[in-house]
């Protein structure tokens, strides 16, 4: 098969080809200019790290790309998604840190000791949110980790906006009490 064949196979949908086999086909053709156009999203830092959490999430989630639907535009879409919410977070740390430079947010200048304990508490949020019920999980990955609005959570959630914004205000209640304990 030639890449022309490829190519026409996992960007025009509807002939027949597995979710799977269209991602895999899609990774192999156009990999590369994905990852260009995540560096273009994100900047060159974070373009990997932004790949690899658009395919993993594809890889987790096949079954919503719909035979009609061009794999490339489906995980061009995720990947622009994931990039709002990181804009997002950063606007958010930027803020609450004043109008810090963006190198005192990160790791460098760092003591061992003092990424230690950076590292030592994103485990322990990262165990906190772990410990969440499913749907508060769902709630919180969605609209903050991803950047969706509460009520594109919802439709993704198959819920209500209400239930979103239920459940997001009941995880962060439960975060706030368990990350307390930690921290104190």
């Amino acid at each position: 098969m030639t890449t022309t064949d490829a190519d026409a196979q996992v960007r025009f949908p509807g002939m027949g080809i597995a979710s799977e086999e269209r991602l895999a086909r899609t990774a192999e053709l156009f990999g590369e200019v994905f990852l260009n156009y995540c560096a273009g999203l994100v900047g060159d830092e974070q373009a990997s790290d932004l790949y690899q959490d658009v395919f993993q999430t594809a890889v987790e989630q096949t079954d919503s790309l719909g035979p009609d639907q061009d794999a490339l535009i489906w995980l061009r879409n995720m990947a622009r998604n994931r990039a709002r919410g990181y804009h997002k977070s950063r606007e958010m740390q930027l803020k609450r840190f004043g109008e810090a430079d963006e190198a005192d947010l990160s790791d460098e200048g760092l003591s061992p000791r003092d990424m230690a304990q950076r590292s030592d508490l994103h485990n322990a949020v990262r165990a906190q949110v772990d410990a969440l019920q499913p749907t508060y999980q769902e709630a919180i990955r969605l609209t903050l980790l991803e950047g969706h609005s509460q009520r594109r959570a919802a439709e993704l959630a198959g819920c209500s906006p209400s239930t979103i914004q239920y459940r997001v205000g009941k995880a962060k209640e439960a975060l706030r009490t368990s990350l307390g304990q930690i921290l104190d």
